[in-house]
C-alpha cells in the first residue's frame, strides 16, 4: 500500500465508532513493509499457489472423511498428511 493510501485508510478508520477497527489499522501499519516484500524482491512469487496446493490434499480428505473423533486421531492425520505433502514436493 502506498504511504498516501495508508494515511487515507487510517484517517477513515479513526472516525470509526468502535476501537476494534482502530486496533486492526494500527496492526496493519506495523506490518506494512513486510506485506509488500514481493514487490521489491526479484523472482519472489506474487501468489501463494504452492501453499494452497500443499493444503489441498488435507482439505479434500477432511471433506470426504468428516474429520476425526479424537485429539489423537487429529494428530495422526496431521502428521501423515504432512509427511505425504513433504514427500510430494
Amino acid at each position: 500500500m502506498c504511504a498516501s493510501l495508508a494515511l487515507l485508510f487510517c484517517q477513515a478508520v479513526r472516525r470509526a465508532p468502535s476501537a476494534k477497527p482502530q486496533r486492526e489499522c494500527a496492526q496493519l501499519l506495523k506490518t506494512e513493509d513486510r506485506r509488500w516484500t514481493f514487490m521489491g524482491v526479484e523472482g519472489m512469487p506474487t501468489r501463494n499457489n504452492l501453499a494452497e496446493r500443499c493444503l489441498r490434499r488435507s482439505v479434500i480428505w477432511s471433506k470426504m472423511c468428516f474429520g476425526t473423533d479424537s485429539e489423537a486421531g487429529s494428530r495422526f492425520v496431521s502428521r501423515i498428511l504432512s509427511v505425504v505433502t513433504t514427500l510430494r514436493m
